[in-house]
């Protein structure tokens, strides 16, 4: 045999060995290939579902929403108005009682001035020591009939 022949002969073999493993390494990369191909889609598909669903659920939740929005707006816009009437009725409740205190205090203020005098004026006849039994009040006699005579007495 020839020796170049059977270099080459031992060189074709080496080439088939390298050629089927590097046939058997893209096969292996084109399966994980299509295995993470096959993951991204369920992927991709249940992204896209859920974007559908948030959606349908803006559509459905948007309009409500503004009109509630609107109603909370109106609210607090009237907020001042209301403020405003409810403090002038309590100020106008507040001074009536405040009148009411003043009268109050006004009538105590009375009251126990009359009694101070009272209790003043029976303290000093106390201590005084002047009975009222001693004072000699004239009798009154009376000018005018008082109507004895239509009675009859029996």
């Amino acid at each position: 045999m020839d020796p170049t022949l059977a270099h080459a002969a031992t060189g074709s073999s080496v080439l088939d060995v390298f050629v089927a493993v590097s046939v058997a390494v893209l096969a292996f990369i084109g399966c994980m290939l299509f295995f993470c191909i096959s993951q991204l889609t369920a992927q991709a598909n249940r992204t896209l579902t859920a974007y559908e669903r948030l959606a349908d659920t803006l559509d459905r939740e948007v309009v409500p929403t503004v009109v509630e929005v609107r109603e909370v707006m109106d609210g607090i816009k009237r907020l001042p108005n209301v403020a405003g009437a409810r403090l002038t009725e309590v100020s106008h409740q507040v001074e009536n009682v405040a009148g009411s205190v003043g009268v109050a205090a006004g009538q105590a203020k009375k009251q126990s001035s009359v009694f101070g005098a009272g209790l003043f004026a029976g303290l000093k006849a106390y201590l005084s020591g002047h009975d009222d039994d001693d004072i000699d009040y004239p009798a009154k006699q009376l000018s005018e009939a008082r109507g004895e005579s239509n009675v009859k007495l029996k």
